[in-house]
């Protein structure tokens, strides 16, 4: 950092603006080590704090910064001074000043601000005192540097670009499946070969905070099952894994069986506040816009999907947010995209067996049932045992069996908010394009959505690319 010194008369300036990783070595007996350059009489020291407002949090700092008025007026601030046969060691709250009396010589000054038990900002300094001299030292405090990221909740990996992407998961460097990451920037895919995120190693059980973040055109052309961002989250029946505040933007994903735009299955683990869009397609069965198959344990919730979902190996199990939900759960999500499927085939789940399907809505434009055979439905195709509450499907949607001539042989659907076809929900004042139809629902518009007043949908609060 650069330091510019400014002598007035009789009075030594120091400006200094000088930031460092923690001054908590300093503070207890190690750090500048002692001053030097002794002599014979006094001079004194006030200290002066000012404050950087132009640092660059995401730089890898800590904290809120610069801290309103308020927060300086309650800081507790520590100080070491190391002189040159002597330390001082003090304490005080509120002053953005304070005055010493010491000995002449070299003194090294070094402060830490902390409010609520949690360091602010560190700060040092240094000034050579001489007899009879007045010296004002201004440090000025800067928020403390992260230690490097050690993949734990408190300080995950930090995945930048698609290399990190690649690297999640790997073990290189710590990188495993059982780490924390946060994603800090959109990273685009075009062009980059990708495996599924546990392809070789094992399930998920960490946890990927998307952060608002997207990624963009990610292609997977897998002859392999389990196959999506991640294979597998969670493990069944064991440790739970996490995927949440993520957006996934023009997938392309092919594979087998329990594909999906997250994952290919969740297990025990959740996947929350993700959107996606795009294509998924499978040749085998449980094929989904966020998931393949959700299994007991398993949590999708706050999602939504405009993918288009295409199955045609004759497996089914095809949804616009899960192909086949094994037990888990799936609420407050919605799908838009159009459904292709050869058996249990349904706008939000492809096939239902147990679990929970809640406040969900299938705003698909068409479901199709290829060939004409098999189960279908609005929001789900097969149900066994599922609890279904309160959920709903746009009245015109297209929903039929289609064996690849015309004419198409209609479904009719059985509306109801606890059937497979969900209540009627159309356009208009009290529709699905109106705000007031999904806050009767009970969706979170303050936390969790917002409205778009372009697409007249909810979408994710504060998530990029919508």
């Amino acid at each position: 950092m650069k330091t510019i010194n400014k002598i007035v008369l009789f009075s030594l300036i120091v400006f200094a603006s000088v930031a460092i990783a923690s001054c908590s070595n300093s503070l207890s007996g190690g750090g500048f080590g002692t001053g030097s350059g002794g002599g014979s009489g006094t001079g004194t020291i006030t200290i002066s704090l000012g404050t950087n407002g132009s640092l660059n949090l995401a730089n890898g700092r800590a904290a809120v910064w610069p801290p309103s008025p308020a927060d300086l007026s309650t800081m507790e601030y520590f100080i070491e001074l190391k002189g040159p046969t002597s330390t001082i060691n003090d304490n005080w709250v509120g002053s953005s000043t304070k005055n010493y009396t010491v000995a002449v010589g070299l003194w090294k000054i070094c402060i830490e601000a902390w409010s609520g038990g949690t360091i602010y900002a560190t700060g040092s300094n240094s000034v050579e005192v001489k007899t009879g001299q007045k010296n004002t030292v201004k440090i000025i405090l800067s928020p403390p540097l992260l230690p490097p990221p050690d993949g734990s909740a408190a300080n995950p990996f930090l995945v930048k670009n698609a290399a990190d992407l690649l690297k999640v998961g790997t073990g290189s460097d710590g990188w495993d499946m059982n780490k924390c990451y946060k994603q800090v920037n959109n990273i685009n895919m075009s062009g980059i070969a990708f495996s599924p995120i546990g392809m070789v190693s094992s399930e998920f059980t960490g946890v990927y905070d998307g952060d608002g973040k997207t990624i963009s055109n990610l292609s997977i052309s897998s002859g392999s099952s389990n196959i999506g961002l991640f294979c597998y989250i969670g493990v069944s029946g064991g440790a739970a894994g996490t995927v949440k505040n993520l957006g996934l933007l023009n997938l392309n994903i092919l594979g087998i069986f329990c594909v999906g735009g997250i994952a290919g299955q969740v297990n025990s683990g959740k996947v929350e506040n993700c959107y996606t869009t795009g294509t998924v397609t499978g040749t085998g069965n449980s094929i989904g816009g966020i998931a393949g198959s959700n299994n007991s344990g398993g949590t999708i919730k706050n999602c939504y999907s405009t993918a288009n979902v295409n199955e045609s190996g004759g497996g089914g199990a095809v949804g616009g947010i899960v192909g086949h939900n094994n037990g888990g759960a799936v609420e407050n999500c919605y799908a838009t995209g159009n459904i292709d499927g050869s058996n249990n085939t349904g706008g939000v789940v492809g096939s239902g067996s147990f679990g929970l399907i809640k406040l969900c809505v299938a705003l698909n434009q068409r479901v199709y049932l290829i060939p004409n055979a098999g189960d279908i439905g609005r929001v789900a195709g097969y149900i066994n045992s599922t609890t279904l509450t309160n959920n709903h499907s746009r009245n015109d949607m297209l929903i039929a069996y289609n064996a690849g001539s015309a004419p198409l042989m209609p479904y009719n659907p059985t509306p109801g908010l606890n059937f497979k076809d969900g209540a009627n929900v159309s356009v208009g004042a009290g529709g699905y394009n109106d705000q007031t139809f999904w806050s009767s629902l009970g969706w979170d518009f303050t936390n969790i959505w917002a409205w778009s007043t372009t697409k007249n949908l909810p979408i994710l609060r504060g998530l990029a690319g919508q």
